[in-house]
């Protein structure tokens, strides 16, 4: 199976052709290239610990492409191990300004925002699918 990078965001999918939008981004099928799953130069991969979404670049982003949360300590460099994922515990993203806090129940209130609306980790990934 072909792999192919998203050259906008750094999403990389799996298919015989490039998708047509980025799942990501929403960029078209002209900014993937085919790609044989190396780093670019000093590139590292950096998993979000949050949705489990694997993004390339030199430093570890502030801020999730796929699920677009944000906070200290979210993205750790991926080592080809996503149990990674299940070790970093509970955590749950502020629906509005989209801050994680590692908590073992509902935080109630965001540190950030003061806003009260969350999503678990497990509700995120149990809706998309």
């Amino acid at each position: 199976m072909k792999k192919w990078k998203c050259e906008i965001c750094g999403y990389v999918a799996e298919g015989e052709m490039a998708p047509e939008v980025c799942e990501v981004c929403g960029a078209g099928a002209e900014v993937f290239v085919e790609t044989d799953g190396s780093l670019d130069g000093d590139n590292k991969n950096w998993l979000c610990l949050f949705c489990g979404f694997i993004y390339e670049a030199e430093t570890m982003p502030e801020m999730c492409p796929e699920c677009h949360a944000k906070g200290h300590n979210i993205f750790v460099e991926y080592d080809e191990n996503k149990d990674q994922l299940d070790a970093a515990g509970n955590m749950f993203r502020c629906n509005s300004c989209r801050l994680v806090t590692f908590a073992d129940e509902n935080p109630g209130e965001c540190p950030a925002c003061g806003a009260s609306a969350f999503i678990s980790k497990d509700e995120w990934l149990k809706k998309r699918g």
